[in-house]
């Protein structure tokens, strides 16, 4: 048992290092900012049950059985030229395709100021 506990825990402390070391090599600046992006594609896709070979979490292996999928509402966004698809069923009820929303562009810089990613966008938090 002590045997146990003692290999969990060092397991845990080489994580907790290995994630520190790994977030605290680069000096990364942050540059959020609300812009104006544009749907640019809507699809429903409704409720449907699959037959096929799925991993069945009760019997802990994969066999054939049916699978029920929930229905999906993906909208599609666009910001010059970065493209970003959600599952997200308000937003497909509140905008039609062409509509402008408010979207957080995040992009980030290292410590010359230099582009390290083009950036992503996530939906602005208070949806009209």
């Amino acid at each position: 048992m002590k045997k146990t506990l003692r290999n969990t825990t060092l397991i845990i402390i080489m994580f907790l290092f290995s994630c520190t070391f790994l977030a605290g090599c680069a000096n990364v600046q942050v540059e959020k900012q609300i812009v104006k992006a544009v749907v640019i594609d809507k699809d429903y896709v409704k409720a449907h049950s699959k037959y096929g070979y799925y991993f069945d979490a009760w019997k802990g292996k994969y066999r054939w059985k049916f699978k029920n999928f929930p229905a999906e509402y993906n909208v599609t966004i666009e910001y010059d030229g970065i493209t970003q698809s959600y599952n997200n069923q308000e937003l497909y009820d509140s905008y039609k395709v062409g509509d402008e929303i408010e979207m957080e562009l995040t992009t980030y810089y290292d410590e010359e100021n230099k582009l390290i990613t083009e950036g992503f966008y996530t939906p602005y938090l208070s949806l009209p």
